[in-house]
Parts: structure tokens; C-alpha cells; sequence
């Protein structure tokens, strides 16, 4: 389309160059009258050339200008549905460390229910000295099971709403305070836990 525009315009000018050659000819023109008109159409040319070259222009620009606020506006689109997505995933994260740490915590006292002569140890503070090896080890194993279940905990904290987290760092610093059995196995086996758990328990103390 390009070329034929071109062929136009030189078809244009060698036809007004004949015209005005013949017309000199036959001294209907001056040669400064023909030279003028010559100069006046190659003007035109030129102007109505710009003028086409600059609407091409301006309609690839607006074209490409849409292009890239489609691509912007598909961009922001992916972004909201990978953000929504990402928001799902954390509250189902979230739901599944509450229903996974009561979940444990119901079959813990179930276990306390069934074992009612273990339960004074651990809510009731009542102390392990005196009572019989095979007492000592019953009580022992309950105090590493509900640490176990506060280690488990820590861990899930991320992922549960500080109102939640809250209530359950009570209630282990609660447990931890009353049951001298519970801080007698934490001591003796301190290497088995994280600093962050033993931080959440004694915070109190340090308070």
C-alpha cells in the first residue's frame, strides 16, 4: 500500500511537470509562472504525504497503547486471583492447625478421663516424689505427651489468629506453673524441645 502511494505521487509530479512544460510551450505560462505552480504542487505533495505518514503513526500508537493497557489490566487480573488464591491457602493452613492441635488435645483428655490418677499430677500439682517406679514412669509419659502437643503447637503459632494463640499460651503457662511434674521432665529432658517453647512456658517467670 506504501508503494502504490509512491507510484502516485511520482506519476502525480511527472504529470504536472508535462503539463506545465507544454503550457510554457505554448505561452499560456511563464517559465516564473510555471516554476511557481511546480514549487505550489510539490508543496501539496509533501503536505498531504505528511499528513498520511502522521495519521499511520498515530493509529499504530493508539493501537499499541491499547495493546499495552490490555496487557496491564490481564496482569493486574493474574495478580488479584494469584493474591486470592494465596489467601485461601493460608486460612486453609490456618484452619487445619486449629482442628489438628484440638483435635489432639480432645483425645488428651480422653486419655485424662480414662487415667483420672494421672490428672492431679498434671492439673492438680501433686508431687511425684514417693510414688512408685511404675507410677513415676506412668506420669512421666503423660507430661511428654501434652509437651509433645505444646512443641506441635509452637509451631502451628503462625498460622492461628492471636486471639486463639492467646488463650492456648495461657493454658500452657497454666499447666506449666501448677504441674511439678511437668517441670521436672522439662528439665530433665530440656534438649528435647526448642527455646521457643520453653520461652512460651516460663514467660511468667521471667515476667
Amino acid at each position: 500500500m506504501r508503494k502504490n502511494f509512491v507510484v502516485v505521487i511520482l506519476v502525480a509530479g511527472i504529470a504536472i511537470v508535462a503539463g506545465l512544460a507544454t503550457m510554457v510551450c505554448f505561452g499560456q505560462l511563464t517559465r516564473g509562472e510555471a516554476l511557481s505552480i511546480f514549487v505550489l504542487a510539490i508543496l501539496v505533495i509533501i503536505t498531504t504525504w505528511y499528513a498520511r505518514v502522521t495519521a499511520r503513526i498515530a493509529t499504530a500508537t493508539s493501537h499499541q497503547a491499547e495493546t499495552q493497557r490490555q496487557t496491564v489490566k490481564e496482569m493486574k487480573r493474574q495478580v488479584d486471583v494469584q493474591s486470592l488464591t494465596l489467601k485461601e491457602l493460608q486460612d486453609s493452613l490456618k484452619m487445619q492447625a486449629y482442628q489438628g492441635i484440638y483435635g489432639k488435645m480432645i483425645n488428651i483428655d480422653q486419655f485424662f478421663m480414662d487415667h483420672s490418677n494421672l490428672k492431679l499430677y498434671i492439673y492438680g500439682g501433686k508431687d511425684i516424689a514417693g510414688i512408685s517406679p511404675d507410677e513415676t514412669e506412668k506420669v512421666l509419659s503423660a507430661c511428654e505427651m501434652l509437651l509433645d502437643l505444646f512443641e506441635e503447637s509452637v509451631g502451628y503459632r503462625q498460622f492461628v489468629t492471636k486471639e486463639k494463640w492467646g488463650g492456648w499460651e495461657k493454658y500452657m503457662q497454666s499447666i506449666y506453673e501448677k504441674s511439678k511434674a511437668i517441670k521436672y521432665f522439662l528439665n530433665k529432658n530440656k534438649g528435647w524441645y526448642t527455646e521457643e517453647l520453653i520461652n512460651v512456658l516460663k514467660k511468667e517467670e521471667k515476667g
